[in-house]
């Protein structure tokens, strides 16, 4: 119940945030600094791009894993579990810097 008060204030401030006027480029930090000025702003969006960072890295090792389950499941592996991780996880990486 908590949990769902709190998402539930936070999206109805983004939502009361964002249709208050025209919002440019930046997304999330755009709103923050024009919600708490360009001190805290800057702050908070330099966080902000390194939580994304780090959020990518987990969720690129998390289906790397998932992958090498697979190849294990069918007994076809390119050259031990952990460097398949490594193997994987860096080809998705270069896919989604293309991207």
């Amino acid at each position: 119940g908590l949990a769902v008060t709190v998402t539930g204030i936070t999206g109805l401030s983004t939502s009361a945030i964002a249709t208050n006027g025209y919002v440019r480029g930046g997304g999330a930090y755009y709103l923050i600094s024009r919600s708490l000025g360009p001190e805290f702003g800057g702050s908070i969006g330099l966080i902000f791009a390194f939580a994304n960072a780090v959020a990518v890295a987990m969720y690129v090792v998390g289906f790397a894993e998932t992958v090498v389950d697979l190849l294990k499941e069918s007994n076809s592996m390119m050259v031990d579990p952990t460097n398949d991780i490594r193997i994987i996880g860096s080809i998705t990486v270069v896919i989604l810097l293309g991207i």
